[in-house]
């Protein structure tokens, strides 16, 4: 498959750190960095109200978090850019910014996924966005050795005829 430009495939993985994860930041760290990035982007958040600029945006602020050198700021970015992916329905580019998340700061990670598989499977309204969803989500089962059933229970509003889509089954 041919990736296309801004596909989180090719973005830069970011490098990890030597001494381990970093702490997320504090609140009140975070509420300051969420103000500054959505200070930074404020016009192109205002801009994003439909699925391409969303999804663009979202690869931007990817980038940015991998250029990032103030870890409160980075932490705010990936945030964002899993919030825009996760509206768009777009779960390649949500779960890019969980696992940037993971590799970088103390965070619970199976809840961060759960979190965002539960947005997405809420944004997801066409089959083949559920289709999407669905397959992100199992390819994260089995990467994480994690049983569906067990995700499928946790996630709030997952539809139960996703997976016999993404089968090529029809639901009963």
């Amino acid at each position: 498959a041919e990736s296309k430009p801004g596909d989180p495939a090719t973005l830069p993985q970011p490098p990890l750190t030597a001494a381990g994860k970093l702490p997320p930041p504090e609140e009140e760290e975070l509420k300051v960095a969420l103000a500054k990035a959505k200070e930074v982007f404020q016009k192109e958040l205002e801009a994003a109200k439909e699925l391409p600029e969303m999804i663009a945006l979202a690869s931007v602020m990817l980038q940015r978090a991998h250029e990032e050198t103030d870890a409160a700021l980075r932490y705010a970015l990936l945030l964002e850019a899993r919030r825009l992916a996760s509206e768009a329905a777009q779960a390649p580019f949500a779960m890019r910014a969980v696992r940037e998340l993971d590799e970088h700061f103390q965070v619970d990670a199976s809840s961060l996924r759960i979190e965002t598989f539960s947005k997405l499977s809420s944004a997801a309204k066409s089959n083949e966005e559920r289709k999407a969803v669905s397959g992100v989500m199992s390819q994260c089962c089995v990467r994480d050795r994690v049983g569906l059933d067990h995700v499928r229970a946790r996630v709030d509003n997952f539809d139960l005829p996703v997976l016999h889509i993404c089968s090529g089954r029809t639901a009963e």
